[in-house]
């Protein structure tokens, strides 16, 4: 009963069952009832105490958790419909994107570059999409690296919550691609992440690699390509331009080399 403040720590959150019975103890308490019920302060001054709690609008519920475009993939294939992939890097991109998402009911994902995630930081980037995520739980969403420079990005990207990586090692020869490609699939895979890398060179400025011109995705390397590393989708150049180049002159898209490289790795994403 002295003036003071009491911090009262709630455990993490008990299983679902538990929760479920939670409830109504919570709002017996005149607690509000949040995505994630960390802690409820009580502040006590004197005779004339007040109670200050957290203040949230969401229901205590699970927010839907980021997915793998494995299953994000097999369902646009088999509805025929197409998947935005959106960069982002503060915090009114990943509010435009997560709105336009939420009115379209559509799935997403949200591509972070190394230079977003060297401006922003990583931690800010995730705990945005988690917020997101709790004013709308309903959107799959997968939150993939875009442009992978290393390893140890990647790696780091993986521990940090992201359902996919694309590790580019495009400017490297053919055998120290196939090299990073597999390191870095080796260590996605068991933690159930996805894995896209790129073979050939795109015209143009893309984070870390810049062509002036393009260096077009052989079939048969392709198909030897995703043999050996065992990534999940590739990205293949066929003429298409980035960053300062892009729009400057004629496009001309190989779409042959295209359906060739198609008919080799049937039912393969290809970027």
């Amino acid at each position: 009963r002295r003036a003071g403040l009491v911090h009262v720590l709630q455990k993490p959150r008990p299983a679902h069952r538990q929760q479920q019975e939670s409830l109504p103890l919570y709002r017996a308490a005149g607690i509000p009832l949040c995505g994630k019920l960390m802690y409820v302060q009580t502040s006590l001054f004197g005779r004339h105490g007040f109670f200050n709690r957290p203040q949230c609008q969401t229901p205590l519920e699970e927010t839907m958790p980021l997915i793998n475009p494995k299953e994000m993939f097999a369902a646009a294939y088999a509805g025929g419909y197409a998947i935005g992939a959106f960069n982002v890097n503060n915090m009114e991109i990943i509010q435009g994107i997560m709105s336009a998402a939420s009115e379209e009911k559509s799935p997403v994902i949200l591509q972070v570059s190394s230079g977003a995630r060297k401006y922003a930081g990583q931690v800010y980037i995730m705990k945005l999409v988690e917020a997101a995520l709790t004013l709308d739980p309903s959107i799959p969403v997968v939150v993939h690296l875009d442009h992978g420079p290393s390893f140890e990005m990647c790696r780091d990207c993986i521990d940090g919550g992201f359902t996919s990586v694309m590790i580019d090692g495009s400017h490297l020869s053919f055998e120290e691609n196939i090299a990073l490609t597999k390191q870095v699939v080796d260590y996605a895979h068991p933690r159930g992440v996805w894995v896209e890398a790129e073979l050939g060179k795109l015209a143009g400025i893309e984070e870390h690699v810049q062509s002036a011109e393009h260096v077009y995705t052989d079939p048969d390397e392709a198909v030897e390509f995703v043999n050996r590393t065992g990534c999940d989708s590739l990205a293949v150049a066929i003429g298409t331009s980035h960053g300062a180049y892009k729009f400057k002159g004629e496009a001309k898209l190989d779409f042959d080399r295209l359906a060739r490289i198609g008919d080799k790795l049937p039912n393969y994403p290809l970027v």
